[in-house]
């Protein structure tokens, strides 16, 4: 878990771990939670976490970081838009 903090208090977080080993990506990573509280926003923080995920990751052979995102937090698809991801997918979900 990455945490960002600003005067000792959490603004924000990150949570990232290796995943499977992918025939088609090789060593995969995964975020499951990336959020920043909401007065907070715009100010680089989520990119902070995001750069940490990676670099994270990246020190533990992962060749792929990804995250999914549900289809209307179109704020969040702006933020990941803007990191210029190297692909796109949509994922689907069933409850158990």
């Amino acid at each position: 878990m990455l945490i960002a903090d600003a005067d000792g208090n959490p603004v924000g977080f990150c949570t990232v771990y290796l995943d499977i080993l992918s025939v088609r990506f090789g060593q995969r990573s995964w975020i499951e939670d990336l959020a920043v509280h909401p007065d907070r926003r715009s100010q680089s923080i989520g990119r902070r976490l995001m750069t940490a995920a990676q670099d994270w990751a990246r020190e533990r052979g992962a060749t792929h970081l990804e995250l999914d995102s549900g289809n209307d937090r179109t704020g969040a698809h702006r933020f990941y838009e803007s990191r210029q991801p190297a692909s796109r997918s949509q994922c689907f979900s069933w409850t158990l």
